[in-house]
């Protein structure tokens, strides 16, 4: 578990490990030279718990301080866990028994349930589930959500772990990299409550994140990667953010990264970047309630993309 000031959440995120059914755990977490307290807190929780390993140090970033974690785990198997994220009581036994028994299973995930300001929300994910399935897939899109899985640490390893260049991105990178090696997978189950809130990391990086991943798919570093293909991403990544947002009620959160030039004047995607801002405003004021505004903004998206209209335009009226 890498810690960056993440003191409103941790507690919580620390107990739903230590309340696991499979107690037989280290819990290595590593202090990323926070400065809110995060350490501080961390110190006191493992005094109470030997099981927890706390390591402190200066400001290293994301990526250092997984691989120094893999590093430091004396277990086979490794479970990733986010410091704002709860831990569902059954996940590490579930995960350990499925990967045990599938020896060529190299990483798994599950569903997650989506966390917001006011608590659980009714909005879960739904992954491929089989080893088939996440291949198929997996070249479009990051189907396996990172603080949710487990893997094999040798396995990591000798695919080099997380890589620098894909920061926000190393676990899609990494995911791409392991499938030549063995099977990825997803349990069908809910094992993990994931918080959205505006300050986790990949809302508040997500033109690097965006870029990373499509030079990740490419198999090219981020700087090579063409700006209309990192355009069309960082589109992609800031509009499903936006609509996230809307789903989980953080509806001046989702404002606010509408307003943004950066991400909704694009200049190779120009007309795709005002039709997916009215879009997402027209979801917006429909989740506030405002229905003629709502189809005001559904008809302004018609006259710019008719094609994304026909394609996305009826989750508008949808509770998912």
């Amino acid at each position: 578990m890498p810690v960056f000031n993440s003191a409103p959440f941790l507690s919580a995120s620390i107990a739903s490990l230590l309340n696991q059914t499979l107690a037989d755990i280290q819990i290595v977490t590593i202090n990323d030279g926070s400065t809110d307290g995060s350490g501080e807190m961390l110190s006191r929780l493992a005094a109470a718990d030997r099981r927890i390993e706390v390591y402190h140090r200066p400001n290293r970033g994301i990526v250092a301080t997984l691989n120094e974690g893999i590093e430091l785990c004396r277990g086979e198997f490794i479970a990733r866990m986010d410091a704002d994220d709860i831990a569902l009581p059954q996940r590490l036994e579930q995960q350990l028994a499925h990967m045990q028994s599938r020896p060529a299973t190299l990483a798994l995930g599950s569903a997650i349930q989506y966390l917001g300001p006011y608590g659980l929300t009714a909005i879960r994910t739904h992954p491929p589930v089989a080893a088939s399935d996440v291949e198929r897939e997996l070249p479009r899109r990051n189907c396996i959500s990172h603080p949710t899985v487990m893997f094999r640490k040798h396995a990591v390893q000798a695919v080099g772990g997380y890589r620098p260049p894909y920061v926000h991105a190393e676990d899609y990178d990494l995911w791409l990299r392991l499938r030549s090696r063995g099977s990825l997978e997803n349990l069908p189950q809910v094992l993990l409550q994931y918080r959205i809130h505006q300050g986790q990391i990949s809302a508040r990086h997500l033109r690097v994140q965006a870029i990373s991943v499509a030079a990740a798919r490419l198999n090219i570093i981020p700087t090579e990667v063409p700006a209309a293909v990192a355009e069309a991403s960082i589109l992609d990544s800031v509009s499903g953010w936006v609509a996230l947002l809307i789903k989980t009620r953080q509806l001046n959160a989702a404002a606010e990264l509408m307003q943004n030039d950066d991400f909704f004047k694009l200049p190779t995607c120009r007309r795709q970047s005002r039709a997916r801002r009215r879009w997402l405003a027209a979801r917006w004021h429909w989740a506030r309630g405002d229905k003629m505004a709502a189809a005001a903004g559904l008809l302004q998206t018609a006259i710019n993309d008719p094609a994304w209209l026909v394609k996305t335009g009826c989750k508008i009226f949808t509770r998912r």
